[in-house]
């Protein structure tokens, strides 16, 4: 069973600058933790003529569930803004990689946000990470 959750989507790809399409629409997501609270953002780029921004603070969490809260509210944002194709960038390698299916999340404080992202994920006709 396992080995079946660490396989890749179908539609899921690393992506290297010069596979980027400036074309499509592109979207950089981010999250940090502190004592005092957590909190994230991101910013998708459809066109020259359409760009969004999201900010959002998390009363508490760890750096991974900003990381992640983030990604999966662009993920989310970018479906309802009608995208087919998203080429998504992170500083994060853990969180690229669970959402790639590259490695398994054990964390099940964080499964239910990663379970949700691969489920929004696979409604893109593509998907770079």
């Amino acid at each position: 069973m396992i080995l079946s959750l660490m396989t890749r989507p179908p539609n899921a790809q690393n992506i290297s600058q010069e596979q980027f399409d400036p074309n499509r629409p592109w979207a950089y997501f981010d999250g940090a933790a502190q004592e005092e609270g957590c909190g994230g953002g991101a910013i998708l780029h459809i066109s020259e003529r359409h760009s969004y921004s999201l900010i959002m603070g998390l009363i508490r969490g760890t750096n991974n569930f900003a990381e992640h809260s983030a990604a999966l509210h662009i993920i989310r944002f970018a479906l309802e803004k009608n995208c087919h194709a998203l080429q998504l960038f992170g500083d994060s390698k853990i969180v690229c990689d669970w959402l790639n299916k590259i490695s398994y999340c054990w964390s099940f404080s964080l499964r239910h946000i990663l379970d949700e992202a691969l489920r929004l994920i696979s409604n893109f006709d593509y998907f770079f990470i």
